[in-house]
């Protein structure tokens, strides 16, 4: 965003190390007058009131339990008529899931909520919707090129990935969770909305 755009991003993780990768990446590819990363609580933000224009969150609340304070800390950060662009798994028909997946080794860590939950928490926190966006079968067409791709030419495989930071378990997590989505149990869903 920051080199297409030319705007000011700021990262957020709470791992002391993702923050120390972000950093190091963005020194090596010369964005550090534009780009920072924090280590911190999407549960308690370190930014100022209305200090953004816009919040990107892709893959984050499967992991958060407290989704209305997150919920609540994202619109306190964004300015009136912000935008807030969210990428999520949310529950499906309710099944349970095997694990481990790519965002919880275990259950006691994945909070999963429905779409329509979702979008009852986001307008409760005063976030009104722009786009709403079932992406599931996108998603999935998508993992299946990509096998087909890996299938084709198996012995190209990349050298940075998901995989890289996801560690050994990354096919079991990642075969647990395309089985939930093919079989309904999970859907993705894709969002922007509107700070009221």
């Amino acid at each position: 965003m920051a080199k297409t755009y030319g705007c000011r991003v700021s990262g957020l993780d709470l791992t002391p190390e993702f923050v120390e990768t972000a950093t190091a990446l963005t020194s090596r590819v010369g964005l550090t007058d534009r780009v920072d990363f924090r280590v911190g609580s999407a549960l308690d933000l370190p930014f100022p009131d209305a200090s953004f224009d816009c919040a990107w969150s892709q893959n984050v609340a499967m992991n958060i339990a407290d989704r209305s304070r997150y919920y609540a800390e994202m619109h306190r950060v964004l300015r009136p008529g912000g935008r807030l662009a969210i990428q999520d798994v949310a529950m499906g028909n309710g099944d349970e899931l095997d694990f481990p997946v790519m965002w919880a080794d275990r259950p006691e860590i994945s909070f999963l909520r429905t779409p329509d939950e979702t979008l009852a928490m986001l307008e409760a926190a005063d976030f009104r919707v722009m786009q709403w966006i079932d992406n599931t079968e996108a998603a999935l067409a998508e993992a299946a090129a990509e096998r087909g791709r890996i299938t084709a030419n198996p012995s190209v495989s990349p050298i940075l990935g998901i995989h890289v930071v996801v560690g050994p378990s990354f096919r079991e997590k990642m075969r647990n969770a395309q089985k939930a989505m093919v079989e309904g149990r999970t859907r993705l869903i894709n969002a922007v909305m509107v700070r009221a």
